[in-house]
């Protein structure tokens, strides 16, 4: 090799050291002066201002709306500097709704951390076992949970993504004429509970945190232990007929843990054998009436055309859908009946509020009267 070439090799040799020498120096020039800007625009706009202005922060607020609030209110002195802080912190989804109180004497990060912790009133409310639908909604528009009772009925119609919801749709429109065969089909999934919602909360939300609370007492693992009922019974019942076994049972039973398995057995049972059930509860619900009222002999015959009661031959088999809100032991109870041929139950007349059951009619006819007698007098 010629000793001009080998000249010419070291010349490029050391022409791309002092290249990487200059740029390595400048990224650590410009990663120093990064950090020493970074360092500074997290001191307060004005320190030592104890001043606090309160600042509301709407629900999908962007970074770039939340610094120009900011700005403008005198908080901080660049709504750029806070975009920029938040774009190297990764913050543009972190942010909560809600109102906060915020003033120029805090720093940047205290800022941006008070937006990601939002304090927002809450307001409680408990939904009790046995309560419809157009109970619920009574209730929650009566306490100004919800904005109205149109409001949370209109909501029952959209859309929420639970396993337990599949293949459920509206038939009928529930019994009060409030309720749309579509909203109707959460009848019995909103679950009694209290509960606590943000004061803001819509009627969505507030629907939503009951199907979750459902979603939670009756997981999706519940599927092993209906098709083993189904196996038991050589049925084909839905998670939704299981539900609205449980509502005649919450219905029917003052204690559904004691009582409930007694009940679930004696209604397998009619239906096994092509009986109606006969159970008073469908028939108050089916009129809309108050659950614990005196069902009469007009009220079985004015029942006779809902595909919710279980008297007259219009309808055998199980009501349209659950005709209340059951609790977890009632759900239980349903999929879990005693081995039994009890076929009839009445409430023993003694005040205990426990059952009688028996597969006799006679016996059944001897148990009700007693229990006529000593609520009625009869």
């Amino acid at each position: 090799m010629s000793r001009s070439r080998k000249r010419r090799i070291w010349r490029t040799v050391l022409i791309v050291l002092l290249a990487l020498v200059v740029i390595c120096g400048g990224a650590a020039y410009a990663a120093q002066k990064l950090y020493i800007y970074y360092r500074d625009f997290d001191e307060a706009f004005i320190p030592d201002n104890d001043a606090k202005t309160s600042i509301s922060i709407a629900s999908g607020s962007t970074t770039g709306a939340i610094a120009d609030k900011l700005e403008e209110f005198g908080i901080i002195e660049s709504s750029g500097t806070f975009r920029l802080k938040a774009r190297i912190l990764g913050l543009d989804t972190k942010w909560q709704a809600g109102t906060y109180q915020l003033g120029p004497g805090m720093t940047m990060n205290e800022i941006m951390e008070a937006l990601q912790h939002a304090k927002r009133d809450t307001k409680r409310f408990t939904v009790q076992e046995g309560l419809t639908l157009a109970q619920v909604g009574e209730k929650l528009a009566k306490e100004g949970i919800v904005a109205s009772e149109e409001d949370f009925y209109k909501a029952l119609e959209l859309e929420y993504g639970y396993w337990f919801l599949d293949g459920v749709t509206g038939e009928y429109a529930d019994p009060s004429g409030k309720i749309s065969a579509k909203g109707n089909r959460l009848e019995g999934f909103l679950y009694p509970d209290t509960y606590e919602v943000y004061e803001d909360s819509t009627a969505r939300d507030v629907i939503n945190k009951m199907l979750a609370q459902f979603n939670k007492k009756v997981p999706d693992s519940t599927k092993v232990t209906l098709a083993a009922l189904n196996q038991k019974l050589g049925t084909n019942y839905t998670l939704r007929n299981i539900v609205t076994v449980a509502s005649i049972i919450e219905m029917e039973t003052y204690s559904a843990a004691q009582d409930g398995p007694g009940v679930a057995s004696v209604i397998y049972n009619r239906l096994a054998q092509n009986m109606n059930l006969q159970s008073d509860v469908t028939v108050l619900y089916a009129l809309n009436k108050t659950g614990g009222a005196r069902v009469l002999n007009k009220d079985l015959e004015a029942s006779y055309s809902s595909p919710y009661s279980t008297y007259g031959t219009s309808f055998k088999g199980l009501p349209a859908g659950p005709i209340c809100s059951p609790t977890a032991d009632s759900i239980k109870a349903a999929l879990a009946p005693i081995d039994s041929n009890y076929l009839y139950f009445c409430v023993a007349a003694d005040g205990s509020n426990r059952l009688l059951f028996t597969a006799s009619y006679q016996e059944h006819l001897k148990n009700a009267k007693a229990w006529q007698k000593y609520m009625y007098g009869d």
